[in-house]
């Protein structure tokens, strides 16, 4: 496979989990708030604690559970867009 080829892949990869990761922002913010929201107390003690308190500084969301899900999505998406932009650059110095 030849090096755009390659590029072309994980930028196309890249894409959709941008894609992906901006329909759940939508999807969180039509049910935060509402009966749909997901119930932390459910999901047991440990993961409660974790989530808790720990992202106030976050405000886009009421539910320290969507809270959570979005910073978490959003470190993998950068991760990965920035992984990909530093394999593009090294990759091509060879």
């Amino acid at each position: 496979m030849s090096k755009e080829k390659k590029h072309t892949d994980s930028l196309k990869r890249w894409l959709i989990m941008f894609v992906i990761f901006l329909t759940g922002q939508l999807i969180f913010i039509l049910i935060d708030g509402t009966i749909f929201e997901p119930n932390v107390n459910h999901i047991g003690s440990f993961v409660t604690n974790a989530i808790e308190g720990k992202f106030d500084w976050f405000t886009l969301y009421h539910s320290p559970f969507l809270k959570f899900v979005s910073l978490l999505f959003f470190i993998i998406v950068i991760g990965t867009g920035v992984k990909n932009i530093l394999v593009y650059l090294f990759h091509n110095r060879s």
